[in-house]
């Protein structure tokens, strides 16, 4: 495996981190929406998203007790909570079988807690009117005993989650009139059943309207509501006002000071009622998020943290992809969407705002395998690796109805550094919607990524349902589609058949590519229009200029085929790219620069041939078609049989092993021209060198086989990587 422009995990963290504040210090528009999900608005030095704690981020070994998690939010204050008494520290577990779905966790036993200092994001600067909290967790053994996973506030006011008698409680309470005047609320909770041993991605959404008991304290389980999944006890918390400044700090995992619950008052408890079961994520915004990005968020958590959505599940691929998953939507009603999106992404996504007003219950949500993302890399990279590298990480796209063409943006600052003669940043995309990504596919797209300003980059595509998608840099080449093709005369006398040789870019380009080329007689002959002796004539475009549009990558030079009936023998002639003066800046010419034309006779005895001598297949290719021709009079019924070469052997590769085939006759009925061999290509896991398979023709009817071209060779091309260690 070829690698370039290593960084540690570490490093890129921190980079990143530092380009990102950065980013938000002179811009509120760009990269924005950086909160978990791609669901936040940042601004100048803040963000909406007041706490996040990830255990996923913490640098610690497995089963080291933890003092401090850090808030990895943009919010201007931050919110971490501590633990100074290192008999009352949570523990670290990121093994696999102690995670949640392999995601690391912070365990809590009994007297394990964790404490905030009190914050204007949080207690201290009311009334509070709007609050929406998600935490992703796993519920231990015991769901009986009181066990608190969060509380803020103290005797007078606050809200807390917590469990008890097998069930999970969201409450809160405000027993005295503020400054906002609105009027007592005693403690208040809606309620919904839980299991042992399961894990659960919850929403607490606090909407207390300052001045009015008109509010509420709702709550949601795997996406679905809590009304829903428990009727009566479910119902949204009523009546419910807005929070006054509660000055006790906040705790996570036990009662911290003081707190309320159904009871009564919990006075200066600090450590009790614990939390005997698994954290891996706790998210706090000051605002009630809409369906959409509430729906987005619940995404994000239960497909990382395997805890399938009871509703509004709307990414199928988590299995493999389920990491840092991000998206943008519409839900009920042209203003609940969400159309802007990155969280720790190397990429936004971004959708047209015209295309919101379609539909309700339309996403667009993408998630990663969690593969590198810090060097480029030939290995499963499309063109094969020829001047190609790409990132190992991949994504997958769930797109649920049409939000129309998904704009990515990338920042080159966080991408690896550029290899030397590698100019242009790609987005892939495979839209094959196979199983696993082949980034190798005919459905494979390679598009070049604009330079929107500075170090932004970025593209508006179509991105259908189950699409794979990576990040390329290339340098920018042309060549022949192949080395070698061919046509045919065409009788009558004078009879012009048009044909052509098509040349590609490695690239879908957003600009105009142009490159020269030259053609060269070798036994045919070119000639200014259709006298006698000409083979071919009427090269275009006439300019030996060809030119790629913008946002293709294929183009052709065409050219006329003149008939005749004399017998002859078969002709060609040459093409040839090149990096002349018309070409464009930084082009570079590929592999295939030439490539040799065949005419084949329509006047002589029928002959039948290979249409190449050599072909080269991926090993992942599948079935594969090996052309045999029939030149020379088309009339006449004709035929030859084909087989693995006796003589000399039938190559390196191993039938069964490496490749599947079947003998057989090639029948060409009167004015049939072609006929198509088929070799089925078996792929395997093995790191090998490329293997040869060698066919030939025999026993022919009615013809002649053309001298050179009674064998073929097809070789194998190894697709998989050496082993590391």
């Amino acid at each position: 495996m070829t690698t370039l422009d290593i960084k540690s995990k570490e490093y890129c963290v921190l980079f990143r981190g530092f380009l990102l504040m950065i980013l938000l210090h002179f811009s509120t528009n760009i990269f924005a929406q950086l909160g978990p999900g791609g669901i936040s608005q940042e601004v100048v030095g803040n963000s909406n998203c007041k706490m996040w704690l990830d255990a996923g981020e913490l640098s610690v070994a497995d089963g080291a007790t933890v003092s401090s998690w850090p808030d990895i939010s943009f919010s201007a204050n931050s919110n971490t909570p501590t633990q100074a008494v290192i008999a009352s520290q949570p523990t670290y577990r990121n093994n696999v079988s102690a995670g949640i779905n392999g995601q690391p966790i912070l365990r809590f036993l009994p007297a394990q807690y964790l404490q905030l200092n009190s914050s204007a994001d949080i207690n201290q600067s009311g009334p509070y009117t709007e609050r929406t909290t998600f935490l992703a967790f796993r519920t231990g053994t015991d769901v009986t005993t009181r066990q608190m996973l969060w509380e803020q506030g103290g005797t007078v006011r606050g809200l807390n989650i917590f469990i008890f008698n097998d069930e999970l409680y969201f409450g809160g309470y405000d027993l005295q009139v503020d400054s906002d005047a609105t009027p007592v609320w005693n403690y208040t909770y809606t309620k919904v059943p839980v299991l042992p041993g399961t894990p659960y991605v919850v929403t607490h959404v606090f909407d207390g309207p300052e001045g009015v008991l008109t509010g509420s304290i709702s709550g949601f389980l795997n996406g679905q509501s809590f009304e829903l999944l428990n009727p009566g006890d479910g119902a949204p918390a009523a009546p419910v006002g807005s929070l006054w400044s509660h000055g006790n700090p906040p705790g996570l995992g036990a009662v911290n000071g003081d707190s309320y619950n159904e009871l009564g008052v919990i006075s200066n408890q600090t450590g009790t009622q614990p939390f005997l079961g698994d954290m891996a994520e706790f998210i706090a915004y000051d605002t009630i998020l809409n369906d959409a990005k509430r729906i987005i968020v619940e995404n994000y958590l239960g497909a990382k943290y395997f805890a399938n959505l009871v509703v509004n599940d709307y990414f199928d691929y988590q299995v493999n992809y389920g990491s840092e998953v991000i998206g943008i939507g519409r839900d009920n009603g042209v203003t609940n969407f969400h159309n802007k999106s990155q969280a720790r992404n190397i990429f936004q996504i971004e959708g047209n705002s015209a295309d919101f007003g379609d539909s309700d219950y339309e996403y667009f949500l993408i998630g990663h395998d969690n593969a590198d993302e810090t060097t480029w890399t030939v290995t499963d990279a499309p063109n094969n690796g020829n001047s190609t590298y790409r990132i190992s990480r991949e994504w997958r796209a769930d797109h649920t109805g049409d939000l129309g063409d998904i704009t990515f943006t990338v920042d080159a600052n966080d991408l690896p550094g550029v290899p030397a003669g590698y100019t242009k940043y790609c987005l892939v995309v495979d839209k094959s919607g196979g199983a696993v990504a082949d980034f190798n596919s005919e459905q494979t797209q390679i598009i070049e990524l604009s330079n929107a300003s500075g170090s932004l980059y970025e593209t508006t595509e179509e991105i259908p349902n189950g699409s794979f998608v990576t990040l390329a840099i290339i340098k920018p080449s042309v060549q022949f589609l192949n080395a070698t093709d061919f046509g045919f005369e065409s009788s009558p006398v004078g009879t012009d058949v048009l044909d052509s040789v098509r040349a590609v870019l490695n690239y879908i380009p957003t600009n105009t590519i142009t490159v020269d080329y030259s053609f060269t007689d070798n036994t045919a002959i070119y000639g200014a229009g259709p006298p006698p002796g000409v083979d071919y004539f009427n090269m275009s475009p006439a300019s030996n200029i060809l030119t790629f549009g913008a946002g293709t990558d294929t183009t052709a030079i065409y050219f006329d085929i003149l008939g005749d009936l004399n017998p002859e023998l078969t002709k060609d002639f040459s093409l040839t790219l090149l990096n002349g003066a018309n070409t464009s800046a930084g082009l570079n010419i590929g592999t295939i620069s030439v490539n040799t034309f065949t005419i084949f006779d329509d006047d002589n005895t029928p002959k039948v041939g290979f249409s190449s001598i050599s072909s080269s297949h991926i090993e992942n290719a599948g079935v594969v078609n090996i052309q045999i021709l029939r030149t020379g009079n088309p009339v006449p019924a004709v035929s030859v049989d084909f087989r693995l070469r006796i003589s000399g052997g039938s190559g390196t590769a191993s039938f069964w092993v490496d490749y599947t085939y079947l003998v057989g006759t090639a029948n060409f009925a009167s004015g049939v021209n072609s006929y198509n061999m088929q070799l089925t290509i078996d792929d395997d896991l093995l790191d090998e060198l490329d293997e040869t398979v060698i066919f030939e023709l025999y026993d022919n009817v009615d013809c002649d086989i053309l001298p050179g071209f009674i064998e073929h060779e097809a070789t194998i091309q190894d697709n998989d990587s050496p082993p590391e260690v």
